[in-house]
């Protein structure tokens, strides 16, 4: 929850739980979303380029956040998820001929799907030995990515064309950098209301304390799976953007 500023009072629960709360607070924001609009404009290729490996890495620490920071489960697989996120969306883009914006959801729901898979995991361990599975799932997952040539294409890869809106091509650090921007935006704003949701309380609930949660009503393994899911499905769209 954020901090209340200091003569500030609340007379409902959605002011309480507002993220931005006051007039100097608002206009904050304002001035810096204006200060990232400019920025491609001012700064030189090699800026913008660091810039939108920043916004990429937001948007996959983000699933991270979702698994190990709301529900308290170690996972060490994040790349592998991010590269599942990325392989997807050249095979659906360059084997199947399909849209990057077709690929977008599909980033996101594969590597999700997998993320599932190895977090039955926390059904039984946690702690150390959750890490060590999911450092486990991350070797697994790279080698078959890596050696499944006719899939993936393995170490070479595949040639991903940029995307496009119509005749305007993302095809520039510039055009690149909005659209990582917007997309890191976008994420940081549902993870953030994921959060402040009953789910995301679920989660919290679980990370403290999951004996206590489940006496509480709490489904410990639904919410465990959905974490998994749902920071996967982030890290995936990470890779989405990665790999364009």
């Amino acid at each position: 929850m954020a901090l209340r500023p200091s003569g500030v009072f609340n007379y409902r629960y959605s002011q309480d739980m507002a993220v931005i709360r006051t007039k100097p607070q608002w206009l904050t924001f304002a001035l810096f979303l204006l200060a990232l609009a400019v920025f491609p404009f001012f700064a030189s290729q090699y800026i913008m380029g660091v810039a939108i490996t920043i916004a990429i890495y937001i948007v996959a620490a983000m699933g991270l956040n979702i698994i190990t920071g709301f529900t308290g489960l170690i996972s060490m697989a994040n790349s592998a998820f991010m590269a599942i996120g990325a392989f997807t969306t050249g095979v659906i883009t360059v084997k199947l001929g399909l849209s990057h914006w077709i690929a977008l959801p599909f980033a996101g729901l594969i590597a999700g799907l997998v993320g599932v898979f190895f977090g039955v995991a926390s059904f039984r361990v946690k702690g150390l030995y959750l890490a060590l599975i999911t450092i486990g799932a991350q070797f697994i997952i790279m080698y078959v990515l890596l050696h499944w040539n006719s899939l993936t294409g393995g170490v070479t890869g595949l040639s991903i064309t940029p995307p496009n809106i119509g005749s305007f091509a993302f095809d520039s650090n510039r055009s690149l950098y909005f659209l990582s921007l917007v997309t890191c935006i976008v994420v940081v704003y549902l993870a953030r209301n994921i959060a402040r949701s009953k789910v995301g309380r679920a989660f919290i609930a679980v990370r403290d304390n999951d004996v206590a949660a489940e006496v509480m009503g709490v489904n410990v393994r639904a919410y465990k799976t959905l974490s998994f899911f749902v920071g996967c499905f982030f890290t995936g769209i990470g890779g989405w953007l990665w790999c364009i």
